[in-house]
């Protein structure tokens, strides 16, 4: 049963569980829903009696101002070209103020600067090509709260990361083994362990 912090609660919901370290089970349950307000909450999981961690949840819904925005000098309308500037940006190809010929494309993508793998812009789900050659998708981490012990934790981090690749990306691509710069730690919280998987998802 899955209970929030304003009093409501769903289930009982059913989740099979496997056996983990030390004789413990696990069992993992996934919803996805659609946030389209803001909120500010806290989730807990209860199973057979036994009562998980408060977990916070807080999305904010909208455009959200910039941090940091400065425009020195700026009028908010782009510079006068000259005349001989615009001539020679129309013997390219290129669009000019009063029109001209469009660019012409080769049909590849612009090449990156810079050496290793890059995740695509704009956090795109669409894979690109890895140092070795393979298809990889861009980074996927994953929180295991509350686990009894770090073992356990770091198993159930693991197997909630593979979910989460299958929501993206084909069923072979959750191996952890073959993902690109992968990442699997724990922290101590109090008697408990908190574990992160981060990993980007590789084609086999």
């Amino acid at each position: 049963m899955i209970h929030n912090s304003g009093g409501g609660k769903t289930g009982e919901l059913k989740a099979d569980a496997v056996p983990g370290a030390a004789g413990t089970y696990l069992a993992t349950y996934r919803h996805s829903f659609k946030v389209t307000a803001d909120v500010d909450i806290r989730y807990m999981a209860e199973a057979s009696g036994t009562e998980s961690n408060w977990v916070p949840f807080k999305a904010t819904c909208g455009p959200q101002a910039r941090a940091t925005t400065s425009a020195t000098g700026s009028s908010g309308r782009p510079p006068a070209r000259t005349a001989e500037e615009s001539r020679a940006r129309e013997s390219l190809g290129k669009p000019t103020a009063g029109g001209g010929k469009p660019p012409a494309t080769s049909g590849k993508p612009p090449a990156e600067s810079g050496s290793g793998p890059k995740p695509n812009s704009g956090g795109s789900s669409k894979p690109n090509t890895g140092a070795d050659g393979r298809q990889c998708g861009k980074t996927i981490a994953v929180m295991r709260y509350a686990a009894l012990n770090r073992e356990a934790g770091k198993a159930t981090a693991l197997v909630t990361w593979m979910a989460a690749v299958v929501q993206e990306y084909p069923d072979s691509w959750k191996d952890w083994n073959k993902a690109s710069h992968r990442s699997l730690g724990c922290e101590r919280a109090g008697a408990l362990w908190t574990c992160k998987a981060s990993a980007r998802p590789c084609e086999p």
